[in-house]
């Protein structure tokens, strides 16, 4: 706090600098909160050098313009146009903004590089394992820039931070005082490692306690991943797959649908989820996955140990350069059960053939490119296709995955008479449909095929006019969610859960005829009418109006 200089009308960048798992996060996101209240606009960018890997800067930009500015939707073209727009709209602000996880300088640059990109008083908090590369750049003005430096915990600290994973209490019963000093002296003062050790002792009986002190007494001192690993084994089958499944494609996906697949696939995750929360391995935010980034590293090194050289014998390939390297060379083996391809300008279409050995991909996760051939009894465990920037034109034939579960459309030119409704929509197992920023789409396609689908979510397609009338049909539908869909006019169905966002029109009188809904949430949302009808919703619990009115 002292670094910030509340009352310093320069403008001031901190740099919070450490090894992994020491809390750096922590200390951002309590400053954070402490504090922006004081500011002009405030934003809090998670994770950075994740989502600048899988080329998500632009969204980046966007995300921190939107926060800054408090618009719901802003457009950014490429980096240059983001870098333009938050050095032009922010300079006048007095602003608060968290680059959380930086580890390349470009990074910083596409940002939040300058102080004169923002009005005095303005304050950035950077958090990194890498502080060089802030030092070795010779621009950087020393009264512009503070270090700190996160240090271990003490020890009487990391007694009780492991005691409250370990027992629920500040300190360890007398019985178990011994060796929870030995455990908490070979760990450290490291925050994630003494919660994860701490979490997966919890009510373990004393033989357990004893295997994996002798198990710490094996590893190198502070040498996370291999304290990770202790944690890790102990996992059931279907734990570990969920946690793998989580850290090389998963984090940030929502919980349902996520939990849709996983069913799909036996995992019981009613049984298995919180036994990775229980054990701090991932937690539930706002409906989404989260994980710690130094569980993501381990998970992705532990994919990757299982085979060194061949790449196409590991059971997960979530860089687009290493998948469509394994595509192209025909060097995909039965073994893989979720793929990323795409992006970045690298267009890839997939035939048949080069399907065809992937017996077990249950995950597909493709952007560009398009499905090309014969796919008759192919792809029989695919669970979830999301496909970002779809080509308008479907070329595949006999394209049907039979136990798909989850279909996510975004960024793309299909419309309702797209070729590939009726082929990847024909089975009935669907429990969610997404379809985001498809800008030709009119109408939704029809449900007739979905009776099991339940959830859907239609966002920011500006076109959109009408729901297909067979929404009527889907008796499992729960949620349903439609945001940024200007032009809607006509919408009929029976979920128990609504979300409109931003939708100028009538009030559906259909909605009275919901007796199943049971929450309500309207953002943004113009009335022409005052809607009566609502109060024909008997089973209505929770209703929720922001920055609504009628007119």
């Amino acid at each position: 706090m002292y670094m910030l200089g509340k009352d310093s009308l320069d403008v001031r960048f901190v740099i919070i600098h450490g090894m992994g798992g020491i809390g750096k996060t922590t200390l951002a996101n309590i400053v954070f909160n402490q504090i922006a209240s004081q500011f002009d606009g405030c934003s809090f960018l998670s994770d950075i050098r994740e989502l600048s890997q899988r080329g998500k800067i632009v969204k980046l930009q966007k995300r921190l313009l939107s926060d800054i500015l408090n618009f719901k939707s802003i457009e950014v073209h490429d980096t240059d146009f983001g870098i333009n727009m938050i050095r032009g709209r922010c300079r006048h602000k007095k602003v608060l903004i968290v680059l959380d996880n930086l580890d390349k300088r470009d990074q910083l640059v596409m940002l939040a590089e300058k102080c004169e990109w923002f009005g005095p008083g303005s304050r950035i908090i950077v958090t990194t394992r890498d502080s060089s590369i802030f030092t070795n750049n010779a621009s950087i003005h020393p009264k512009e820039y503070h270090f700190y430096e996160m240090e271990e915990m003490h020890h009487s600290f990391a007694i009780q931070l492991f005691s409250r994973h370990a027992f629920k209490s500040d300190a360890p019963p007398r019985e178990y005082d011994k060796i929870t000093r030995e455990i908490v002296k070979i760990i450290g003062g490291l925050p994630l490692s003494l919660k994860v050790i701490g979490s997966s002792l919890y009510r373990k009986r004393d033989e357990v306690w004893h295997q994996v002190l002798a198990k710490l007494k094996k590893t190198p001192h502070k040498e996370v991943r291999e304290v990770l690993k202790v944690s890790y084994d102990m996992l059931d089958y279907e734990q570990k797959e969920i946690f793998l499944d989580i850290a090389c494609h998963m984090a940030g996906e929502r919980i349902g649908d996520a939990i849709a697949m996983w069913w799909a696939c036996q995992f019981y995750p009613n049984v298995n989820i919180p036994v990775l929360i229980i054990n701090s391995l991932m937690k539930m935010e706002n409906d989404h996955i989260w994980m710690h980034d130094q569980f993501r590293d381990f998970g992705r090194e532990l994919v990757r140990s299982e085979s060194f050289k061949h790449p196409g014998e590991r059971s997960r390939i979530w860089c687009t350069t290493v998948a469509m390297d394994v595509i192209r060379k025909k060097q995909g083996t039965k073994e893989i059960v979720a793929l990323k391809l795409g992006g970045q300008s690298q267009v890839c279409n997939i035939s048949s053939e080069d399907i065809s050995r992937l017996v077990n991909l249950r995950f597909l996760e493709l952007d560009g490119g398009n499905f090309v051939g014969d796919f008759q009894n192919l792809l029989f465990e695919l669970k979830w296709l999301s496909w970002q920037n779809c080509p308008s034109e479907f070329q595949a034939t006999n394209f049907s995955p039979s136990y798909l579960v989850v279909l996510k459309i975004s960024e793309s030119d299909i419309t309702n008479d797209w070729g590939g409704w009726s082929q990847i929509m024909g089975e009935g197992r669907l429990k969610a449909l997404h379809l985001v920023s498809c800008r030709r789409l009119i109408k939704t396609p029809s449900f007739s095929t979905c009776s099991t689908l339940e959830r859907l979510v239609v966002k920011d397609c500006d076109r959109l006019v009408e729901i297909d009338p067979s929404i009527t049909m889907l008796q499992h539908l729960k949620h349903l969610e439609i945001n940024g869909c200007n032009g809607l006019r006509v919408l009929k169905g029976a979920p128990t859960t609504l979300n409109l966002g931003t939708v100028r029109q009538s009030w559906p009188d259909s909605l009275g005829h919901l007796k199943r809904l049971s929450t309500l949430r309207m953002e943004k949302l113009e009335l022409l009418e005052h809607p009566n009808s609502i109060g024909d919703i008997f089973g209505l619990q929770e209703l929720s109006l922001s920055d609504s009115f009628v007119e």
